[in-house]
Parts: C-alpha cells; sequence; structure tokens
C-alpha cells in the first residue's frame, strides 16, 4: 500500500525548506491538513469541480488558469495529476524540485 501522508509529509517538509515563508503551496489533491501542518506555509487546495464552495481552502480546478498567472507557483500533485495539469496548458513549463512516491513538488517557471 502506498504511503501516500507520508509521501505528503516528505512533500510538504522539502517545501518548507526551499519555498519563503510568503510563497503559496496548490494541492491537486485534498491532503490540506498534513501539507499546511509540514510546510507552515499558505496552502490551496485547487481540486473541486464546484465554484463557491463553503470551504475558504479549497478552490475549484477553473482557478487554475488564475493561479498559474502569478510567479512562484509552487504546486504539490500527482504524477498522473501533472500530466493533466500540463495537458490543459501546454504553453507553460514547470520544474519537478523534488519527488516521494507518487507526489511531486512542481514550480512554474
Amino acid at each position: 500500500v502506498p504511503d501516500i501522508a507520508g509521501d505528503e509529509a516528505r512533500i510538504a517538509l522539502y517545501a518548507n525548506e526551499h519555498t519563503k515563508d510568503s510563497d503559496i503551496l496548490y494541492l491537486t489533491n485534498y491532503y490540506y491538513p498534513t501539507t499546511i501542518y509540514y510546510s507552515r506555509r499558505k496552502v490551496y487546495a485547487v481540486y473541486s469541480d464546484f465554484e463557491g464552495g463553503n470551504t475558504p481552502w479549497i478552490k475549484p480546478k477553473s482557478d487554475w488558469k488564475g493561479i498559474l498567472q502569478k510567479d512562484n507557483v509552487y504546486i504539490i500533485t500527482t504524477k498522473n495529476e501533472y500530466d493533466e495539469l500540463q495537458n490543459t496548458f501546454p504553453k507553460l513549463k514547470y520544474t519537478i524540485l523534488f519527488q516521494s512516491g507518487d507526489k511531486l513538488l512542481v514550480k512554474k517557471i
């Protein structure tokens, strides 16, 4: 069985050490508590298909267009979700900063 929470914690610890306090982390999944605890960063989970949810840390997938226009965009994702993001926004370039299991920390460049 994959160690998803452990991988998420290792990615978040790496993000804590290699990003600034002012940087925001974006998730393509819902492992918000693990990520916010270990990264000590502002975190948003961008995975919902619904607009206007009542949880402020969950953003709809439609927000990616605006998020990816910003500088210093750090994304915690999986290999499959990373491929989906690349296919949805093919003109943007990313670099993988760290990997633990199936989890990736990616930066838009």
